[in-house]
């Protein structure tokens, strides 16, 4: 489900790899975060949340409550209940924020249709 009224990512993102595990209400299952910002992610599982439920996605070092905005398939675009800074970010997260996902990797971009507040 993604929602066209879901607005556009506008803050600059790391294009990451990190093994990540999501949990919500108490079940946990692996996923892999596929690019974070200090205001969001987007992961990849095998049974996404739906659009609306509150999870904590825990990466690296990091636990951050998030709130699940879209899903397409077996990604995740989730938005962090409470921003962080990008000095913990990189702190967090170290050398994989300077890392692309495989070579052999050859997911799909997606775009919301919806321009970007300025």
């Amino acid at each position: 489900y993604v929602s066209l009224l879901t607005p556009r990512r506008c803050e600059k993102r790391s294009i990451v790899y990190l093994d990540s595990v999501l949990s919500a209400d108490g079940v946990e299952q692996s996923a892999v975060t596929r690019n974070i910002s200090t205001l969001g992610a987007m992961v990849e599982c095998e049974h996404p949340p739906e659009p609306g439920s509150t999870i904590i996605l825990k990466c690296s070092t990091l636990e951050l409550e998030s709130s699940v905005v879209w899903t397409l398939e077996q990604r995740i675009g989730l938005r962090f209940l409470q921003s962080l800074e990008a000095g913990v970010l990189k702190l967090a997260t170290g050398p994989a924020l300077r890392l692309t996902a495989p070579g052999n990797y050859k997911g799909q971009r997606f775009k919301p249709e919806v321009d970007c507040p300025n």
